[in-house]
Order: structure tokens, then sequence, then C-alpha cells
């Protein structure tokens, strides 16, 4: 979105201005389409440039819930996890080309609770790994990886603050992961099949 804003000013500066007429979209609204917009374009004089209507910001917030379904409209946008009451299974949107989204967690203290993120099924599976950050060890950098063939599950264990998981579909079958997770947990990152 701030690239569109960016090109509105400099073709209002030309002589253009461009009006977008935007319905804002809820979390619960699953059907919507965040990238929606109409644009028209009239011709003022230049340097006048108005822009109408909103546009959602660059975050989610996930649910306090035992699961979540991330939306495929989401795309592109920070999902931030709280503080959770329950471990939570984040299900990715069915696969296609270009789908990136970031999981970062953002509770107040560290997270007694895990994070499932799972693709479906093992056909549409992980490739990469993360690496955890153990506070607790004198050698706390321990590498995971994903066995770049069937892992459709990434387990995030009781997260501290820090820790972020970003994932990408850039063939609308693979899913690439690099996740820096900070755990006082032994063994802090898993994958597996489903």
């Amino acid at each position: 979105m701030k690239k569109l804003i960016a090109l509105l000013v400099l073709v209002g500066w030309v002589g253009v201005a461009l009006a977008a007429d935007y319905t804002p979209m809820s979390e619960e609204d699953s059907t919507a389409d965040i990238t929606r917009a109409t644009v028209t374009a009239t011709t003022v004089a230049a340097g006048s440039v108005t822009v109408t209507g909103s546009f959602n910001p660059d975050i989610v917030v996930v649910t306090d819930a035992a699961t979540y379904a991330v939306l495929a409209n989401n795309s592109g946008q920070v999902h931030i996890v709280p503080d959770l009451t329950a471990d939570c299974t984040i299900s990715l949107p069915a696969e296609a080309a270009n789908l990136n989204y970031e999981f970062v967690y953002a509770g107040g203290a560290a997270d007694a609770q895990d994070w499932i993120i799972t693709t479906g099924n093992d056909t549409n599976y992980f490739v990469g790994g993360a690496i955890q950050i153990d506070p607790g060890l004198a050698t706390n950098a321990i590498n995971y990886y994903s066995d770049g063939g069937s892992n459709s599950k990434m387990g995030v264990l009781t997260p501290e603050a820090g820790t972020k998981v970003h994932v990408w579909c850039e063939d609308g079958v693979t899913w690439y992961v690099s996740a820096t997770v900070i755990s006082d947990t032994n063994t802090g990152v898993t994958f597996a099949d489903q």
C-alpha cells in the first residue's frame, strides 16, 4: 500500500489526482480482499492530490485461541502473537505463489504455550529452518532444519521476546521458513509430518 500512495502523490504533481474508494476489512471477514480498491483519475491543478478512503495497517493480531486460520488476504502482513493461554495451531492458507507471513511474539513475559504452524498436508512442506537462542545456556545457539521433503508442521515451544518466524510460498507448493526462536525450552523448535 505504501508504494500505491507514493504513486498517487507522484502522479498528482503532474496534474492528475487519484481517489481510492476502499472498504476496510475486519479480521473476522475471511472473504474480503484487503487489496481491493477502486481508483479513479481526475485532471486537477498541479500539486493538488486528494486520497480518500482508508487502508488496512500492516499488522494482524492473532487471537488467543487453540486454533488460528491465517488468511491469504493478509499475505505480507506481520502477525503479532500474544502471550497465549493454550497451545495454538496456526494453519497457513492454501498454497499459492507469493504468499508470505511473519509471526512475531509480543507477550508481556515468556509464553508457557507453544505455536504449531502447519501447512495442512505433507505434500506442502517446509524447507529451511530456525535458530534457537536459549538465554539460560552458556552456548545458547542451536540450529534446526526441516527435512525438506515432508515436514509440514513447525513447533515453536514457549517463545520469548525476540521470536520471529517468516514463511514464504514462492512456487505455490513449498513453504520456505527462516526463524529466530528465543526459548528456554530444550529443543525449542520442532519439525514434523502431519
